[in-house]
């Protein structure tokens, strides 16, 4: 009996000794790429209370993320030629917010910086945050591209 009493106890003093201070946010690396590459089109855009979408579907802009930290920005249009924008990105967590942030870093040096509302498999949530205007929002929806057929 006291074998089993053992067992169950002392796991139970192994995790009530960690204090919520020293847990950190997970950042869902294989959510984004889907451990190879994985396409997200953006659906919406919504920037300072004003809906800006493409007419057409062909204009909406994808992401390819690959599990290397590369991203390809381009039309649907163009989704699977070599036209399109190339950069780096990289997750953080936010030190005084504790918000997980998604940032694209491109060869020319610009950045776009994001706050991660949500994820799933199949929609990403994101926040653009703004360096120059704080007061600026603009809120991006993306979901994850599905066979056309």
């Amino acid at each position: 009996m006291s074998k089993y009493a053992l067992f169950f106890l002392l796991p139970l003093c192994i995790i009530s000794c960690i204090e919520k201070q020293y847990l950190k946010p997970l950042v869902p690396h294989h959510l984004i790429h889907a451990n190879s590459a994985k396409t997200w089109i953006l659906d919406e855009q919504i920037q300072n209370d004003t809906f800006i979408q493409p007419e057409w579907q062909q204009n909406k802009l994808t992401f390819t993320f690959f599990n290397d930290n590369k991203v390809v920005i381009q039309k649907y249009a163009q989704l699977g030629s070599q036209f399109g924008e190339k950069a780096f990105y990289s997750f953080s967590i936010h030190k005084e917010r504790k918000d997980t942030n998604l940032v694209f870093y491109f060869e020319n040096g610009e950045e776009w910086q994001f706050k991660l509302n949500s994820i799933s498999y199949s929609e990403m949530q994101l926040e653009k945050q703004f360096q120059q205007n704080k007061d600026s929002v603009e809120f991006w929806n993306l979901i994850s591209y599905q066979k056309p057929f």
